[in-house]
């Protein structure tokens, strides 16, 4: 890996090393710029490929990587805009809806009645005392639907102190959160959402704050570009630091659930899992997205994933007090984060692994003979299933 002493470089701390790893990268001339202390990274400058493989060699550090920028892309086919356009389309005002749904709606829309949330919330699965990060496009906490749920806001980009969401994508992640889970705790942690506004570090510098922060659940319902490659720069790379760091939350505690992408791709080949980072990660909980028509896949999701959700036509919160149906992996995200603090809120003593085996084990069993990847099998969520199951286990 060819790095120049003059760049930002990201470096994981070997988590065996029992000294000072910065003052020992300080001896090589190396400046600390960032300290990542919930992840064991920072980010450094002054340091060469040949300083930092002896410190790979030494048990110092455990990898390394090149800060580049990252296009960040929201997993969500936009909305559907007075019933005029088809999946996938983003009308000139997103918010404009036609009809105009309202709060009393958004529980009884088909994604909520399918996984069968409301049920489960009688039975204590309800989200009381559990903290959801939506790390995403920010959050609108005057919402009249998400107000009474808001605690807390980070400007990862910017810093600005008041809470806002400039898109709408964290809005209606969070709305559908709160649907699953009503009684759940959201902090909104914003996130570039557009071409070269993004180096991986400012991912990993959201998800560190997000450790130390004592978040329980993580919504990440965003993908590097799966095509990307740039001069010096390459996805695979990309890739493996992302997920070392997913990893890395999900070792102090943090459940993360990411979308699994809208490329309408197969798995990866090697792992078996979805080609988008975050979703690629080992440590990383992948929701596919399911229509209303039968629990069959939506033509647009990425395979690869652990669990699939409502991803198509589902309605939730937009800023401004007002509610859309939006497609895409991302919608079918927070599904699943609104099931995890559902269950942690009732069964606090549960492992997170021991929460992915329940969702699992209790999500019902779906097929789809799909038009480019043959035969399917895959588990969709079933939230109330989940409360049957780990009543029976108590």
């Amino acid at each position: 890996m060819d790095i120049e002493s003059s760049e930002r470089t990201i470096v994981f701390f070997d988590r065996s090393y029992g000294g000072n790893a910065t003052e020992e990268l300080e001896s090589y001339g190396i400046q600390v710029e960032e300290s990542y202390a919930g992840l064991g990274a920072a980010i450094v400058t002054g340091a060469d490929a040949r300083e930092l493989a002896t410190l790979q060699l030494v048990g110092v550090v455990s990898d390394y990587a090149e800060d580049h920028e990252v296009t960040i892309s929201d997993e969500t086919r936009g909305p559907y805009n007075k019933g005029t356009h088809g999946p996938g389309s983003i009308s000139p005002d997103p918010y404009d809806t036609g009809d105009q749904p309202e709060a009393r709606d958004v529980p009884n829309d088909w994604g909520y009645l399918r996984v069968r949330s409301a049920q489960a919330n009688t039975k204590g699965l309800d989200g009381a005392g559990v903290k959801v990060a939506i790390f995403d496009t920010g959050i609108d906490a005057d919402h009249e639907y998400l107000k009474d749920n808001y605690a807390g806001f980070t400007d990862l980009p910017y810093g600005k102190p008041d809470p806002y969401d400039d898109h709408g994508h964290g809005t209606h992640c969070g709305g559908i959160v709160k649907t699953v889970a009503p009684k759940v705790e959201l902090y909104g942690y914003k996130l570039h959402m557009s071409h070269g506004a993004n180096r991986i570090s400012d991912i990993l510098r959201g998800l560190d704050t997000i450790v130390q922060d004592g978040m329980d659940v993580v919504n990440m319902s965003f993908g590097l570009d799966t095509d990307e490659e740039r001069e010096g720069y390459s996805k695979e790379e990309g890739d493996r630091i992302l997920n070392e760091a997913c990893s890395r939350a999900y070792d102090s505690g943090v459940f993360l659930v990411a979308a699994a992408g809208n490329d309408g791709q197969a798995a990866d080949p090697a792992s078996g899992r979805s080609r988008s980072a975050p979703a690629s990660g080992p440590d990383v909980f992948a929701v596919g997205a399911m229509s209303k028509y039968n629990d069959k896949l939506a033509y647009f999701t990425n395979l690869g994933f652990d669990i699939s959700a409502p991803g198509a036509r589902v309605l939730s919160s937009i800023p401004g007090d007002r509610y859309a149906t939006w497609d895409g992996t991302s919608m079918a995200c927070p599904f699943v984060v609104g099931a995890v603090a559902a269950v942690k809120s009732k069964y606090s003593d549960l492992s997170n692994d021991e929460i992915k085996d329940a969702l699992i084990a209790s999500a019902d069993d779906a097929s789809h003979n799909t038009y480019y990847h043959g035969l399917q099998e895959y588990k969709v969520l079933n939230l109330e299933a989940a409360a049957d199951l780990l009543e029976d286990t108590e």
